[in-house]
């Protein structure tokens, strides 16, 4: 549990006399004052203490005839002190020890700084448990934050292709679905594009599978940095990703892919068995058709206006064939 010091709860302004005060003075002070007890201090060291019933006790010796005596004789002067850095919780332990209501606080040097009662010591001990509480809570949440943040990063790292950082094809079919939710419910258009890089296994043959492997996270990076916000790219497969555009139909997609081609082209990374002697890419645009919504076609219609731009020449963008196209026919 926390530490807590009496010092944090004590009264450190007490009420206190010298040694050589006459009864009657010690007397009306407690009265006029009501106050419960009366420290009996000798140059700020506590020498004793007075308390009510002392008074009672000073009250029925003088009805019964005695003497009045002195401050000496009636204080109580074996003084249990206790330290002000010394914690709420001992404190208490030793009152109920000694059978007394109170403790005089006192410093490193012996002198008296303040008083402490059981109500004062029921006030730290509250505050201890309400710090402790506070603590666990504060651990709790903490805690709950480490896991939410661990289990933020498992489900990226379920989505994520971990060579290249892209969404896997678990995202992408999320992403999907949810494309074409919003299409078939609310009649919003989205394009898509699948992106192949070029002779890419030649470049693999000469260069190597690291060399390769180098060649997809620059590329991967380069589409990243140069689409939308709003729109995601995802690891097909092999050397082919795809790129989704949403709230953009077919035009928006060339154009978007177009801005993407350029971008791997002037990353000039070399490529000798490459006709223009550096890394491109080709890529086959679709849209998704509004009224009867079907991402597995759409995907299809874009693997063929991919497989037209490779037989044109690659290193281009082609859009989705018109609906008397060969191309779009042989896909049906």
């Amino acid at each position: 549990m926390p530490h807590t010091p009496v010092r944090d709860f004590m009264t450190s302004e007490v009420a206190s006399v010298t040694i050589d005060t006459p009864l009657s003075e010690v007397a009306r002070k407690m009265r006029d004052e009501r106050l419960s007890c009366l420290l009996v201090m000798s140059d700020g060291t506590p020498q004793g203490i007075v308390t009510e019933r002392d008074l009672t006790r000073l009250a029925a010796n003088l009805l019964s005839g005695e003497a009045a005596g002195s401050l000496d004789d009636l204080m109580t002067s074996n003084l249990i002190t206790f330290h002000e850095d010394e914690d709420c919780d001992d404190a208490v332990g030793v009152l109920h020890k000694h059978r007394i209501r109170r403790l005089v606080v006192v410093n490193d040097e012996g002198k008296t700084c303040g008083l402490i009662t059981r109500a004062d010591l029921l006030k730290g001990h509250s505050c201890k448990i309400e710090r402790q509480r506070d603590g666990l809570e504060q651990r709790v949440r903490e805690r709950t934050k480490e896991l939410e943040a661990l289990n933020s990063k498992l489900t990226e790292l379920t989505i994520t292709d971990p060579l290249l950082g892209v969404g896997n094809r678990r995202a992408m079919d999320q992403a999907l679905e949810e494309l074409y939710e919003r299409t078939r419910r609310y009649k919003r258009p989205y394009s898509l594009a699948l992106v192949d890089v070029d002779h890419f296994k030649l470049y693999n043959d000469h260069y190597g599978h690291q060399k390769g492997d180098e060649v997809l996270i620059s590329i991967a990076t380069t589409i990243k940095n140069t689409i939308r916000v709003t729109d995601s790219v995802y690891r097909f497969g092999g050397e082919e990703f795809l790129v989704l555009f949403p709230e953009v139909g077919a035009q928006g997609g060339m154009m978007a892919a177009e801005h993407i081609r350029q971008a791997i082209e002037n990353l000039n990374i070399e490529h000798i068995h490459a006709r223009r002697g550096f890394v491109t890419s080709s890529f086959g645009v679709a849209e998704e058709n509004i009224k009867n919504p079907d991402q597995l076609h759409t995907i299809s219609v874009a693997d063929q206006a991919l497989y037209a731009a490779k037989e044109n020449g690659r290193n281009r963008v082609e859009k989705m064939p018109e609906a008397d196209s060969p191309a779009l026919k042989n896909a049906g």
